[in-house]
């Protein structure tokens, strides 16, 4: 058989290997250590390996706002395999996570192929991902614009709050509640960002009407 037998200098303290190439299990191991080493590897990339496979994972968008343990059930050649795994707050619709010698194992002569699990998040109908935050938008009426008000919100966290919209608050403003976005990597948490859209109404009442011209 053939046998490589390598002195790599100009590594710290060199590197040696002796390393028979016909046995496949042993070269995947140099392989994988020199990837881990040096940031490549010896396999080919066309070189046999079993198929992927592509599973798919859905979430609500309230699933997402914290970081979201799922189990996954797929199918072998073998029979059935399962994973769990921790999808990371913020994940977006359309992610494909891929996990490297998770997939088929048909043909035992060749590594496993990978899996590939695609993450399908459902919209909400009030909030909105906007960088670490959660976006959604409020109206309120110009009376309660001008004067200010207080109005009940559901957050994102399921917590209930009254919003304090000050008085003379403009078309457009927008205001944060902390705490309420999607979790940072330092473990920080962005903001519920809540936008309010003042509403003219098109027909006044006599009481609206003398309330303007007071």
């Amino acid at each position: 058989s053939d046998v490589c037998s390598s002195d790599l200098g100009g590594f710290p303290g060199g590197f040696h290997f002796t390393h028979n190439f016909n046995n496949a299990e042993a070269f995947d191991h140099i392989n994988e250590e020199f990837s881990r080493m040096f940031g490549f590897n010896f396999r080919h990339p066309n070189t046999p390996k079993n198929r992927n496979i592509r599973v798919q994972v859905e979430l609500n968008f309230l699933d997402t706002i914290n970081v979201c343990q799922k189990t996954i059930e797929y199918s072998l050649s073998s029979g059935k395999e399962t994973i769990t795994i921790d999808l990371p707050s913020g994940i977006q619709d359309n992610t494909v996570l891929q996990l490297a010698g998770r997939g088929d194992n048909a043909n035992s002569a060749v590594p496993r192929g990978n899996l590939e699990i695609v993450v399908k998040v459902k919209p909400h109908p009030k909030f909105v991902k906007l960088d670490d935050h959660v976006f959604t938008e409020l109206t309120v009426n110009c009376f309660q614009a001008i004067l200010g008000c207080e109005l009940e919100l559901d957050t994102p966290r399921g917590k209930k709050i009254l919003l304090k919209i000050p008085p003379g608050t403009q078309n457009g403003s927008q205001f944060g509640v902390t705490d309420e976005g999607f979790v940072r990597p330092n473990k920080t948490i962005g903001k519920l960002i809540v936008k309010v859209n003042v509403l003219i109404p098109s027909a006044l009442t006599t009481e609206q009407l003398s309330l303007v011209e007071q």
